[in-house]
């Protein structure tokens, strides 16, 4: 059995990253032996994991527990529960591996796959090209889902290159990334796949805990944002109050205001943040990962495109578009279709069609066949 391991940021206390490495692993392990490597970065282990040891970091944390003493207390257990999920649900590499030693990965596995999430993104790593496999052979290379960085310099474009002419199979999230790297001089092909999550139904998320048991045990709409929004909280407010049910925000911002009317989470980890978009009557949405677990949950959503560019527009235009869903977005903070249900049955098997061919193009690449890639 082919031993493949996985390269992720699958150490960042993020609900999406989280979730689409277990989801990866998950599938893969239905055919091979599959490992998450556990990489360390340093830049994403200072800047997702707080791991920053500076005297002026230790002094912004003493003060922040001291001035918000409940709400570090909340993302205390938030991180914990980070931890637990990563603990209990990733398959990891025995040994820890870091750019200095990450070479000798290549006596242990058979295949390496990168992916999914913003690996290709430089700037995201700050010019860490272990997630492009610079480290190991070229007849070791794939990649699933992964999410490219249109915005680099020239030389960032030439290593892009150099590294992914190199790949076995590029298989990306986006599929209009695939001409942004043939723009760039990527020759082979490139398949658009789905994001991880969605390789898993319904009822395989709902293995991993009870998921019906509900945290929150009134009716409520769901509000998670991750970028500048103008109307997303306004509107959530209107959908709540049109349908006379509660209002909940997850967030991981220590400096979130308490707002009279809103319940604010702060200490939700990955199965808790499933469990909130299960159970919730409507979902108001800025994250692509948020969007797509309403999708296979089949929760009614909105969302909202990102006003300033500073989060990736193109991944939650990129998974509307395919649903046929562009009427669930909020261009504003008025209420014009709020009583519109999407057709979960066209939605459904428009997901299952593109599930199959996803696991079907995932695996016929990993064992060195094209016919499910043309």
């Amino acid at each position: 059995m082919k031993r493949i391991a996985i390269i992720t940021f699958h150490r960042t206390n993020n609900y999406g990253a989280a979730l689409q490495a277990y989801a990866l692993q998950k599938v893969l392990s239905k055919k091979y032996t599959a490992t998450i490597l556990d990489y360390r970065s340093p830049y994403l282990e200072a800047i997702y994991l707080g791991e920053k040891s500076g005297l002026k970091d230790r002094i912004r944390s003493f003060i922040r527990r001291i001035i918000y003493p409940i709400k570090t207390r909340q993302l205390d257990c938030r991180k914990e529960r980070f931890t637990s999920f990563y603990s209990r649900y990733h398959v990891l590499s025995e040994r820890t591996y870091n750019k200095g030693n990450i070479a000798s990965a290549n006596d242990c596995y058979d295949l390496f796959v990168t992916g999914s999430d913003q690996v290709w993104n430089p700037h995201l790593s700050r010019g860490d090209w272990s997630y492009f496999l610079d480290f190991a052979p070229s007849y070791k290379r794939y990649s699933y889902a992964a999410s490219v960085s249109k915005t680099n310099t020239n030389d960032e474009n030439e290593r892009i290159r150099n590294e992914l002419n190199q790949f076995q199979s590029i298989l990306i999230r986006e599929y209009k990334a695939a001409d942004f790297l043939k723009s760039i001089g990527i020759n082979q092909n490139v398949t658009a796949v789905c994001d991880p999550v969605f390789l898993l139904r319904a009822d395989e998320w709902q293995c991993i805990y009870p998921l019906t048991e509900r945290i929150y045990k009134k009716r409520y709409v769901l509000l998670y944002t991750v970028a500048n929004v103008k109307n997303s909280f306004q509107f959530a407010q209107s959908v709540a109050k049109h349908n006379h049910i509660g209002l909940i925000s997850i967030s991981s911002n220590q400096s979130v205001k308490t707002i009279k009317g809103i319940k604010s989470i702060l200490d939700a980890g990955p199965i808790e943040f499933l469990n909130y978009i299960r159970n919730a009557e409507y979902v108001i949405t800025s994250s692509f990962h948020a969007m797509a677990l309403a999708i296979i949950f089949n929760v009614p959503f909105y969302y909202e495109l990102c006003q300033d560019g500073s989060n990736n527009n193109e991944r939650l235009e990129n998974i509307a578009e395919i649903f046929s869903l562009e009427d669930r977005q909020i261009i504003s903070n008025e209420l014009n279709t709020i009583d519109i249900i999407p057709d979960w049955d066209r939605v459904n098997a428009i997901l299952e069609k593109y599930r199959k061919e996803s696991t079907d193009i995932l695996f016929s690449s990993l064992e060195g066949r094209s016919d499910l890639n043309e």
